[in-house]
């Protein structure tokens, strides 16, 4: 059974096995239809394959970028292989949707809500509701009950965060309370659509994994967010990672380097490589 929001985030940190948190964050859908899902290791062999094709040049890396992190469980994978071959720079990691809030709808049911208002879960008498539909609803019925608490829910939820999270909101973030307890990992609210001032000429590595791929983005909004992104690059000798998971678990990055004309250049490639390699070659840094 998935735990509720407040069950999950009212727990001593640890006291929470990993596959009840993966099934947690597996039932939360955002408002761009993805999913908080992801899974410790996932990304094991990206990870040892990146810090040997980083060489010498490991040992620059002070600062790093880890986008669209979700739970954020990959980051603290990455962050245990830099801390095995001896590097613990400092991480920080992003996400389009951290900031959440449980709200009280009505008595006995408590909803866990992103700033719009919008539901990711229903906790109705201590049970998890999802407000999002399967294919399986539409055969065990389910398809009702949702139906008829977004219903009931959603005008409800949106007035009540049209002014902002009321004063009885409780204010949570979405990603795994492991990953919060670390000092040395600051954690932030970002879109890559929108270019942040306070990320410019920040990094020595970035890493989006599973982030940049056609099916999400057209190409203008591609070139935007890779052009965003380019300009949080440290200088000359920084790195940037680019990958994909594809349906049949198998990764394909990139990897790029900025030169000293401040041109990013490919130094090595995982599997095939990454789709949108003509996009950052032609982006602006």
């Amino acid at each position: 059974m998935v735990m509720t929001a407040t069950a999950f985030f009212d727990g001593p940190v640890g006291s929470v096995s990993p596959r009840a948190e993966d099934a947690f964050f597996g039932g939360i859908k955002l408002g761009n239809d993805t999913f908080k899902l992801t899974s410790g290791g996932r990304l094991a062999d990206l990870d040892a394959w990146l810090l040997t094709a980083l060489g010498p040049g490991l040992a620059d890396v002070n600062q790093l970028l880890d986008i669209a992190v979700s739970s954020g469980i990959t980051t603290l994978d990455l962050r245990e292989w830099l801390r095995l071959a001896g590097q613990t720079p400092r991480i920080t990691a992003t996400d389009f949707a951290i900031d959440a809030y449980i709200l009280q709808v009505w008595p006995g049911c408590r909803a866990l809500v992103d700033r719009d208002g919008r539901a990711l879960q229903y906790d109705v008498f201590g049970r998890a509701l999802r407000p999002w539909r399967r294919r399986l609803d539409m055969i065990n019925g389910m398809i009702l009950v949702r139906l008829a608490m977004n219903a009931l829910c959603r005008d409800r939820l949106v007035r009540a965060m049209h002014d902002g999270p009321p004063a009885q909101a409780r204010r949570v973030r979405l990603i795994s309370p492991r990953l919060d307890r670390i000092k040395d990992i600051r954690i932030e609210q970002d879109n890559i659509m929108v270019h942040n001032p306070a990320l410019v000429g920040q990094f020595d590595l970035i890493r989006a994994a599973n982030i940049f791929n056609r099916d999400y983005f057209t190409p203008v909004a591609l070139g935007r967010a890779l052009d965003n992104v380019m300009t949080y690059l440290a200088g000359p000798g920084a790195w940037l990672l680019i990958g994909r998971t594809l349906p049949d678990s198998t990764h394909h990055a990139s990897l790029f380097r900025l030169d000293e004309m401040r041109r990013l250049v490919i130094v090595d490639r995982f599997g095939s490589g990454s789709e949108v390699e003509e996009f950052v070659l032609g982006g602006r840094c």
